[in-house]
């Protein structure tokens, strides 16, 4: 469901149940640094993506499923813990018992992640937003409905460990305080490249490098060119070995068979965008 600006605003004066996967360093796409960038106000507001749409629309369906299991639901409810830091964007709250339920859905590569059905065997990250959700909804029990490959619906349920709680309390707290209070960045980890797109920038402006940010462009410019030259050497032997087959389309090898057949590319049209681009200029 897309958020409002109002909800947006909520969520930067608070730790999500997303940004503690983060703190924690158990989230793939988001770093602990994308959380200091964004709750101090240095990002720009960033388009909902197709596949962010596209969980949208199929979250509607998978509440469906879990009215079935549980009952009536009041959905998309934000919820503030009692410390005033913590937050959880809740999918939903079961009317009859007060528990939140989250919704997931699962690619091919994360499916090994999910266990059987009725339990907790889900991926980390996933049971430590289910437990802030357990916090500010001062609950003990989450239920998780995961859409996993092959249309298969799963129904999970996470009970609230009270440690792990107060670890999750703990980091949060102490991350507000010492980052976001203080505006210093964590010095264990990096922004990811998907977030420092979005930071706000002072047109015609120009900082001076020392030693150590110089040595960091030397060491980029060196995977760049690096770069280059594998791709260089890709498509030489790719040249080869399609020289190899003569007028033939295919080419049985020692480990298979190579083929080299005509495919068909579906005509589309990209919307104009505006990015920025890293390059060096020669002094």
């Amino acid at each position: 469901m897309a958020l409002t600006e109002a909800r947006k605003e909520l969520r930067r004066k608070h730790i999500t149940a997303t940004d503690a996967t983060a703190i924690l360093g158990l989230n793939p796409w988001r770093s602990a640094y994308d959380v200091f960038l964004s709750k101090t106000g240095a990002l720009e507001e960033a388009d909902e993506t197709e596949v962010q749409h596209r969980g949208s629309r199929l979250e509607s369906a998978l509440l469906d499923e879990a009215q079935e299991l549980y009952g009536p639901l009041i959905r998309n409810q934000f919820r503030v813990a009692a410390d005033g830091i913590l937050s959880a964007t809740c999918d939903a709250i079961v009317v009859s018992t007060g528990n939140p339920v989250e919704v997931k859905t699962a690619g091919w590569s994360s499916s090994s992640e999910w266990g059987a059905e009725g339990t907790d065997e889900i991926p980390e990250r996933v049971i430590v937003q289910c437990h802030v959700q357990l916090l500010v909804t001062e609950r003990t029990t989450c239920h998780v409905i995961a859409l996993l490959p092959g249309l298969e619906i799963k129904p999970y349920v996470v009970t609230l460990n009270e440690a792990l709680g107060e670890v999750i309390k703990e980091r949060a707290v102490a991350f507000w305080r010492d980052h976001v209070e203080a505006g210093i960045a964590p010095a264990d980890c990096v922004a990811s490249l998907e977030v420092l797109r979005l930071v706000r920038r002072t047109p015609e402006t120009t900082v001076a490098f020392g030693e150590a940010e110089s040595a960091l462009v030397k060491h980029w410019q060196e995977f760049v060119a690096a770069e280059s030259l594998a791709r260089k050497l890709k498509e030489l032997a790719q040249a080869k070995v399609i020289a190899a087959l003569g007028n033939a389309e295919a080419g049985s090898f020692r480990d298979g068979v190579v083929t080299y057949l005509n495919q068909t590319r579906r005509a589309f049209t990209v919307p104009e965008a505006t990015f920025r681009v890293l390059r060096v200029k020669k002094s």
